[in-house]
């Protein structure tokens, strides 16, 4: 699924060491069956656990039932030690977009293939950015 090397956003100098790291994943083509409270919250369990972070208390979660069409859908805020994992889910389009910003260092391709097996992705487009 996911095989290519993540393009990096990192603009101070080489002798900077970051402050932490933001990984940007959009998703899609993905199985609207884990587009639900409890499967998005193991989501957040496992990725934890993945990344051994320490999650703060339960998830966030918004239902978005405004009316604009493309929108519906489900969004989720994970506070972990060491920042925030999000989610947005919309229905329509079978798209989850998640940022995951810590400032603990993690493997980001990891991160990234789990994800896209877990909402059964037909594609992950990935990004990072360093954060200084």
């Amino acid at each position: 699924m996911f095989t290519d090397k993540i393009p990096v956003l990192d603009v101070a100098p080489a002798t900077k060491k970051p402050y932490g790291t933001e990984l940007i994943l959009d998703l899609h083509g993905c199985d609207l069956s884990v587009f639900n409270r409890t499967s998005l919250e193991k989501y957040l369990v496992d990725i934890c656990k993945l990344i051994e972070v320490k999650r703060h208390g339960k998830p966030m979660f918004w239902f978005d039932k405004s009316g604009v069409e493309h929108l519906n859908g489900v969004s989720a805020v994970q506070f972990i030690e060491t920042s925030t994992i999000v989610i947005h889910g919309m229905d329509l389009m079978r798209t989850v977009l998640i940022n995951v910003f810590s400032c603990k260092m993690f493997d980001e391709s990891l991160v990234a293939t789990f994800t896209a097996s877990y909402f059964k992705a037909s594609d992950c487009q990935a990004r990072i950015v360093r954060r200084y």
